[in-house]
């Protein structure tokens, strides 16, 4: 077992991912950078998982209970551009993602090469 007390591996099985697939590419005008994404029940978080759950990560936004899609192809697009390219500018930089929620920031940053810690409060997004 990974813990004496089993409840690392507790945590793990009750919040298992939903899936995990590979994303869109981002930065597509300099790195193509696509990378593995794992999420919750898109029945249930309304927010994150359901962006990468419809159409491989076509973004998409709840209105309700309807689903529009948004201009953006790809989960905060630009906002994800601009990361990569400060992670461009400083490829050494130690990346400390807190409330990393499922990770989106620090997956980037990982496939980056960059040494990355996240930390979320919420267990199931350990997983």
């Amino acid at each position: 077992p990974l813990s004496k007390s089993g409840a690392l591996e507790k945590i793990l099985s009750e919040y298992s991912p939903y899936r995990c697939k590979e994303t869109l590419p981002y930065s597509t005008h300099r790195l193509n950078l696509s990378f593995i994404i794992c999420y919750h029940d898109p029945g249930k978080d309304k927010l994150l998982s359901i962006y990468f759950d419809l159409n491989g990560g076509l973004g998409y936004f709840n209105m309700g209970n309807k689903v529009v899609p948004t201009r953006s192809n790809r989960y905060e697009e630009q906002m994800v551009d601009d990361w990569i390219e400060l992670l461009t500018n400083y490829p050494e930089a130690f990346i400390l993602d807190i409330g990393s929620n499922i990770g989106v920031y620090t997956l980037v940053s990982a496939s980056m090469g960059n040494f990355v810690i996240s930390v979320d409060i919420v267990p199931a997004h350990h997983s």
